[in-house]
């Protein structure tokens, strides 16, 4: 298993204990993940992610990633030997390299484990690729085709 996190990432202290737990429990996990909450200025976020759920099948996994991105890729942990892609993170992409690597992950047979407590805190900066590619409009043209994959493009746009 693997989690790409970030140096300002803050994690739990039963963060992997509940991520091992969880695989023990459905070794048929692609990706296990928690939800999180922002911090921001150095103030918590309201923000409060209710990601994912156990979905078994295929249908029911993808659709709860069509309506966007609500994961935070640092919460995620990958079960690398369920996923039979090798390189899920090469794209053009800069602000959707998440969004991006659930869509494709979510084809793959095996299923989706949300954690359903906060278990770790994301910090956003100004300087973050995210906060760039939002500033220079990227992030909506990204947004737009990750829609595409899963919406007709004159719904993607409403």
């Amino acid at each position: 298993m693997a989690t790409i996190t970030l140096q300002n990432d803050i994690y739990e202290r039963d963060n992997s204990q509940s991520i091992v737990n969880e695989y023990e429990k459905n070794k048929d996990a692609l990706i296990i993940f928690s939800n999180y909450y922002e911090i921001k200025s150095s103030l918590p976020s309201l923000l409060k992610i209710n990601s994912l759920h156990i979905n078994r099948f295929n249908f029911f996994k993808r659709n709860t990633i069509r309506f966007g991105n609500s994961t935070c890729h640092s919460s995620v942990t990958f079960v690398n030997h369920n996923i039979k892609i090798n390189d899920i993170f090469i794209m053009p992409m800069k602000s959707n390299v998440d969004w991006y690597a659930w869509e494709n992950v979510s084809r793959q047979k095996g299923i989706f484990i949300s954690i359903n407590k906060q278990s770790m805190c994301h910090k956003v900066h100004n300087e973050s690729e995210t906060s760039k590619t939002i500033e220079s409009n990227k992030r909506t043209i990204e947004d737009l085709e990750m829609f595409d994959k899963s919406w007709p493009h004159s719904f993607s746009v409403l």
